[in-house]
């Protein structure tokens, strides 16, 4: 899974835990988890050599605010996630 760079798993039934392990992976670029109401989480802090670019959170269960670490990213990220 080290090379892995885009993971798309919307609509597709996932339910509890997310695993934050999945954000240190060291090329995921695109994250979209939308409409899985089921799947909870949550967004960890953020690290300077995360390459990731755009997560999708939409008519999820994640909750929390968005760490400030955020803006440690070298790159900007678009997360798209529900009016909550």
């Amino acid at each position: 899974m080290s090379s892995l760079t885009f993971l798309r798993l919307s609509c597709c039934g996932l339910l509890g835990n997310f695993p934050t392990g999945m954000f240190q992976l060291p090329k995921l670029q695109l994250l979209e988890l939308s409409y899985n109401p089921d799947l909870i989480g949550y967004l960890p802090s953020f690290y300077w050599s995360s390459p990731l670019k755009y997560f999708g959170v939409l008519n999820t269960g994640f909750f929390g605010e968005i760490p400030t670490s955020i803006g440690n990213l070298d790159y900007h990220l678009l997360l798209q996630t529900s009016p909550n």
